[in-house]
Parts: structure tokens; sequence; C-alpha cells
């Protein structure tokens, strides 16, 4: 059950980020929370968007751990430059938290390395890879 709920939260978590890509050619930090059948967005509110990534990424990460009762996880996506191969790339970083996930710190996050080729991103599958953290 928690796989089948990471699978479909990271399908959707590329599907976003792929338009956002395609729209605005940066991918700013966003995040939703995660229920059996469905996502559930979470927009910041509009003096988050004057910080940085890194503090939208915590303070997605800490409004969803205080929601965890209500949900069954959160997924956070955001850009994050990654060395693979000895080359630094973007990629599209997805932070997923499962309230009742087996793994033992209950984190998972999967980098996707992507480039904009014209007006498309293009995400390298091959070279993508995940951790716990």
């Amino acid at each position: 059950m928690i796989e089948t709920m990471v699978d479909k939260a990271i399908d959707e978590a590329i599907d976003r980020a792929v338009l956002v890509l395609k729209n605005e050619k940066i991918l700013s930090p966003f995040m939703f929370l995660i229920n059996e059948n469905n996502f559930i967005s979470v927009v910041p509110t509009e003096k988050d968007y004057y910080y940085d990534d890194s503090v939208m990424v915590d303070s997605f990460k800490s409004f969803a751990n205080e929601k965890l009762t209500e949900v069954e996880g959160y997924c956070v996506v955001y850009d994050k430059k990654t060395t693979i191969k000895g080359l630094e790339m973007n990629t599209i970083a997805i932070f997923i938290k499962m309230k009742n996930d087996t793994l033992p710190l209950k984190t998972r996050v999967y980098y996707f390395p992507y480039n904009i080729v014209g007006e498309n991103p293009m995400i390298d599958f091959e070279l993508a890879f995940a951790s716990e953290m």
C-alpha cells in the first residue's frame, strides 16, 4: 500500500514539476499532502515567496510534519544541484515522508536530472537515483 502511494506521489510530483518548468523555466519548491486516494496541494502564504528555496523547503517540511496525524504522508518537490558521474546537474528532488513507512527514518528522496531543451524539460530517467534520509 505504501509503495503504491509513493509511486503515485512520484508520478504526480514529476508531472507537476515538468508543468512548472515548461511554464516558468525554473522550479520553485512546492508540496502536497498524500492521502490514500488523493493529493492536496499546499500553497505558501504570500510572505513565503520572499524566502529563498531552502527556507521554503524547510517550511514545507515543518508544516507537513505537523499534519502527519491527519494524512498518510507528504511530498516536497524542489530544484537541487547534484553531482552525478562527476557532472553537476539540475535535478528535480522529490522528498517523501510517509507516516507508516517501513523505512527506519520514514523518508525517501528521489533525484531526477533534467535539462530544458527548447521549450521542454527533458528528464533523464536513466540517471535518476534515490536515497533514504
